[in-house]
């Protein structure tokens, strides 16, 4: 995988205040029943910024998703989560 953070396997961090870019895939992929909380964080100029697959369920806050090739978030059917007080532009 070529993404900067990947949560998975029941994984439940929490990251704070941090930059992702520069991914091939995602700056965050959240895959196999992942969840976390992702706040404060910059996500941009991936691939992807978040993509959600799996059964999983993030909690993402006040993060600034911008300027991701593709999409800023993809979540498939199965997976669930939240964004809020966030911005997602470009």
């Amino acid at each position: 995988m070529n993404a900067n953070v990947v949560i998975a396997s029941g994984s439940n961090p929490q990251i704070r205040g941090t930059t992702l870019s520069e991914s091939q895939q995602a700056g965050l992929l959240v895959i196999q029943g992942g969840q976390g909380s992702i706040e404060d964080c910059k996500i941009f100029n991936n691939y992807i910024g978040i993509e959600i697959k799996e059964n999983s369920a993030p909690v993402v806050k006040r993060c600034h998703i911008n300027n991701n090739r593709r999409q800023g978030v993809a979540a498939d059917s199965s997976s669930a989560g939240s964004i809020t007080e966030s911005e997602l532009k470009n």
